[in-house]
């Protein structure tokens, strides 16, 4: 599914009721899941449950705020939610459960099943009026989702008011469910008229069943431990990203299994691709107190236009959510966002004075009008000493900040465009006020601003850890990201040296041609080609900063016959983090990457000639020559 840079479409006027629909006057109101309660009733093993269908009402913002009609699953005598009923039990027990129908339309229910090797998928259809027993042994830990579909005269019913017919299944190791909160994706679509010409949509993301910043707000203290499960009821796939921390991937699923991590296979990452249908559970501890964020990486998935969306109304004109002045977390975003607060210890005296900066980088925003035809084009630009850089002089990506581990560091962020902008230091363990959201990080009243134009903002932070790393911006995402804020932040061990002729970034962003959003490496659908030095080992860092696209880049021996014939590279890290020896194995050079995601591989090219491949929306090819 693709969104990107068509939030034009979104904000329309809606349709009247559907055909069959009963006036929303007598429409039951739906509750937002906050997935802490199981539906049904478990005795003797079996869970007991009685789910209905129906047509409802349901707000994704306020509990006062505008209403949307919704098809949603509920229990027997209680209101419905969006998302439906959760059904979680021990592994082994029995789920005997009744469907009743009571929509206008067929309904074709899918999920409820047992899982793993050799299960087959057995849909339980249920006519109108009607009601239909199923049941299954939830035989596997993990979770699961189950679908209900509409079919109106035997055809499928795609998007509107159904969207929100899922629910969610969880096989649990143990009696009692562990301590953990579930955030579950699901995405809303109503077309406002098939039949136009236009394919004018409204469209939400959201966080079970509400949009930020009405989604769960979360709070802990300092050292609490944090463990969230993210299922997706969605058909697309959600790279979920985390402020200032890493957090442990415990287990990863599909639609079909769940795969649970042994110590040895656990991970550490500040991005995690969210699957359709898939899930993941995660574990992390937080060490600095102060503001943070959970959300999906991908612009139009957390904008500020879907409030406007939702609402119904057109956004107020030029970039106000941007201003100096406001929050960028609750004016500037909405959808797929989660809050955190972490509060000292009692008697915590606050984290240490900043040392002095032994590193000082000044990096520029600059602006180029007509750089994209008539969009403009954005780009950072770092300088030496007290130069500045020509205003129209711009770089994309943007130019690298090379730092070392341990090594106190102080960028000074000095805006020479016309608009607001914020800057986000991705993955780097930092403290809050200097992560690059406005108005949000920080504590308190003391939150980071704006930085206005022709005014600056100076970030500090020491890195832990080598490894790559991002800085892009957090303001107007959706379009600062597409028009080239970004750039990589790379973090080199003590006494190394970053040598561009062996450690090389392939950096996938977008760009604009002939008017046309296109996915381009190291800024261009024709990258320069790339001269390796054979025999000699070399280091890729991979990096995805497109607005909203998935990416598969591979690296195939162009001297060979067949595109079949893949490079080896040997995987050594997954955002800045290094990969455990089990994992750190050699593959063929062939990656899926979401935006916010960064991967280190490295190669020692034999000598000849290859090329790397990206392709999403459009393909970029970058030709690579080896030689002695």
């Amino acid at each position: 599914m693709r969104i990107a840079l068509a939030f034009a479409l979104v904000v329309s006027l809606g349709p009247g009721p559907r055909p069959g629909s009963s006036p929303t006057s007598i429409r039951p109101m739906a509750r937002a899941n906050d997935f802490r309660r199981t539906a049904g009733v478990v005795r003797n093993g079996v869970l007991t449950v009685k789910l209905v269908a129906q047509r409802a009402q349901w707000r994704p913002a306020s509990d006062t705020g505008v209403a949307l009609p919704a098809d949603a699953f509920g229990e027997e005598g209680a209101a419905p939610s969006v998302p439906g009923p959760l059904l979680r039990a021990k592994v082994g027990t029995r789920v005997q459960a009744t469907i009743r129908n009571a929509l206008p339309e067929t309904l074709v229910v899918s999920g409820l099943r047992e899982r793993g090797p050799g299960s087959k998928e057995s849909p339980v259809s249920v006519p109108p009026g009607e009601t239909r027993p199923v049941s299954f042994t939830i035989n596997v830990p993990g979770a699961y989702v189950y679908v209900g579909q509409l079919r109106a005269g035997g055809e499928p019913m795609d998007g509107g008011h159904g969207t929100q017919l899922f629910g969610v299944i969880i096989g649990d190791t143990t009696d009692a469910p562990p301590p953990e909160r579930v955030l579950v994706v699901s995405f809303w679509n109503r077309l406002i008229d098939s039949t136009a010409k236009t394919s004018d949509e409204r469209i939400l993301f959201l966080f079970n069943g509400k949009i930020w910043p009405h989604t769960p707000r979360f709070t802990y203290t300092l050292g609490d431990t944090v463990r969230w499960r993210v299922i997706d009821g969605s058909y697309g796939e959600h790279p979920m990203h985390l402020h200032g921390f890493y957090f442990r991937v415990d287990s990863r699923g599909s639609a079909d299994l769940d795969s649970i991590y042994t110590p040895e296979q656990r991970r550490w990452v500040v991005t995690e691709n969210l699957q359709a249908f898939g899930n993941f559970t995660l574990t992390w501890v937080p060490t600095r107190a102060g503001n943070w964020l959970l959300h999906c990486h991908k612009p139009a998935h957390t904008s500020y236009m879907l409030r406007y969306t939702l609402d119904n109304v057109d956004p107020p004109p030029g970039p106000l959510h941007v201003r100096h002045g406001v929050s960028h977390a609750t004016d500037g975003m909405s959808g797929l966002v989660v809050g955190v607060t972490v509060l000292p210890r009692a008697g915590d005296a606050g984290p240490p004075p900043e040392a002095n900066a032994a590193q000082r980088v000044r990096v520029f925003v600059q602006e180029r009008a007509g750089f994209y035809g008539k969009r403009e084009g954005l780009g950072f630009v770092t300088v030496d000493g007290n130069t500045e850089p020509a205003r129209d002089s711009i770089l994309i990506p943007g130019a690298p900040i090379v730092v070392t581990r341990g090594v106190p560091a102080q960028v000074t962020v000095v805006n020479r465009t016309s608009i607001p902008t914020a800057v986000h230091w991705h993955g780097i363990e930092l403290e809050s006020f200097f992560d690059g959201v406005a108005g949000w990080s920080g504590a308190g009243t003391r939150t980071a601003p704006m930085i206005a134009p022709n005014d600056s903002f100076v970030a500090r932070f020491t890195p832990p850890r080598a490894g790559t790393f991002i800085y892009h911006t957090h303001a107007d995402d959706f379009r600062q990201v597409a028009r080239g804020l970004y750039a990589p932040l790379i973090v080199l061990e003590p006494g190394e040296r970053w040598d561009p002729t062996t450690d090389h970034v392939l950096m996938i962003g977008g760009a604009f041609e002939k008017e046309e959003y296109v996915v381009a490496l190291n800024g261009s659908t024709s990258p320069r080609a790339l001269e390796l030095r054979a025999g000699v080992r070399h280091r890729f860092r991979v990096i995805n900063m497109t607005a909203d696209e998935d990416a598969d880049l591979s690296w195939f021996a162009s001297a060979l016959a067949s595109d079949s014939a893949l490079v080896t590279w040997r995987a050594i890290a997954k955002d800045g983090a290094n990969l455990p020896d089990r994992m750190a194995t050699a593959r063929s050079a062939t990656l899926h990457i979401a935006p916010g995601e960064t991967y280190d591989f490295e190669i020692t090219p034999r000598s000849g000639n290859s090329r790397i491949v990206v392709a999403s929306v459009s393909n970029s090819t970058m030709a690579v020559t080896a030689r002695d």
